[in-house]
């Protein structure tokens, strides 16, 4: 039996299908990373040179190198966003084929206790795939980018950031470590008991008129509450992870917030920084944390990416029948016969055989 592809495996094959497009994308967030420095080191040599209280040639082209950053980086986004519409549709065009190819070929082994028209409702998780994908690429490449360049800033105005580098990427550890299983784990059951309703509502409407019983139309409103109060028990569990995680996050940005500040100020006063440098720095960390912000609200995208591919990955990873492309050149006169010795066969929950040692020659004819 071949190993059991995990939901990270699959999304892992699913990026190196477009790894080109992914590496334009986080080419152009790093090129964004840096651009995007420009904002508080100008607004540094800004203040500094507003201290003097004079308008100067300088100030002006300060204000003119800011701008020019702010509509750079609007314009590298604006290339990122056609990349990843790209792979959006690259996705879509690839899941549908790859439906369309399989259902036929399914063996029938493989189908048993299935239903196939329900199967194929997996395939709406394409739609889950594509935006998560996309929002994924674009933001978490770059937070992650924005968080490096920005903690390289700050370790040169001071080497207490180096510190709070490494306690930000120690927090990030630990809440994807201590919550991610608890997370996906519920959203899988989620997406089960999601699927489990909208196929017995197809069920409901394939047999509408044996509904119109109001003893079976009783029965069929019992049946679907009970599976929405699993999906609403799963949802909710779901959520719970979703809100610790939120929580850690107030917790951080409280705390690195009044450190900050207060370090920050301390610094100023026994002039180990300037004011500009202050501001800036302020900036900076100000655009750390809502990076990181970004990054851990992200993870609810994260889990409804992986939950998606699992479900595509269900239906990709039925057995399919071999293809047997031989041309046989029967000769008109030649007698052929069909010969079945000791055949049995029962299905793979039943412990009765349905066809024993059979043994049947068909002639020609």
């Amino acid at each position: 039996m071949s190993k059991k592809i995990t939901p990270i495996q699959r999304f892992v094959k699913l990026l190196k299908l477009d790894k080109r497009d992914i590496y334009q994308v986080i080419l152009y967030a790093i090129f964004s990373g840096f651009v995007s420095l420009s904002l508080p080191l100008g607004i540094q040599a800004i203040i500094n040179l507003i201290q003097g209280g004079r308008v100067s040639m300088s100030w002006i082209v300060l204000v003119f190198f800011v701008v020019t950053g702010v509509i750079l980086a609007g314009v590298l986004r604006l290339m990122q966003l056609r990349i990843t519409e790209n792979i959006q549709q690259k996705v879509f065009t690839r899941s549908s084929f790859e439906f369309g190819y399989r259902f036929p070929k399914i063996k029938f082994e493989a189908l048993y206790n299935q239903y196939p028209p329900e199967l194929a409702n997996r395939f709406f998780d394409t739609i889950s795939i594509q935006k998560g994908v996309a929002n994924l690429i674009l933001d978490y490449s770059a937070a992650f980018l924005q968080i490096i360049f920005s903690l390289i800033l700050l370790s040169l105005y001071h080497p207490f950031f180096i510190v709070f580098g490494l306690m930000l990427f120690l927090l990030l550890y630990f809440i994807f470590r201590f919550s991610f299983e608890a997370g996906l784990e519920s959203s899988m059951y989620e997406s089960k008991y999601k699927y489990k309703v909208a196929h017995w509502l197809q069920e409901i409407a394939r047999n509408q008129i044996t509904f119109k019983n109001q003893t079976h139309h009783k029965y069929a409103l019992q049946k679907n509450n009970n599976l929405v109060e699993s999906y609403l028990h799963y949802r909710e569990k779901h959520f719970k992870v979703l809100v610790r995680q939120f929580v850690q996050l107030i917790g951080f940005k409280t705390i690195i917030t009044a450190s900050l500040l207060l370090i920050g100020g301390f610094l100023v006063i026994n002039q180990q920084m300037n004011i500009g440098q202050f501001v800036a720095a302020e900036i900076v960390i100000i655009g750390v944390i809502s990076s990181v912000e970004k990054i851990i609200v992200g993870l609810e995208t994260f889990y409804d990416v992986l939950t998606s591919i699992e479900k595509v990955g269900q239906v990709v990873d039925l057995e399919l029948e071999e293809d047997f492309e031989r041309k046989v050149e029967v000769n008109p006169n030649q007698q052929i016969t069909l010969d079945l010795e000791d055949v049995s066969y029962k299905f793979r929950d039943d412990n009765n055989y349905l066809l024993k040692a059979i043994t049947v020659k068909l002639k020609l004819g």
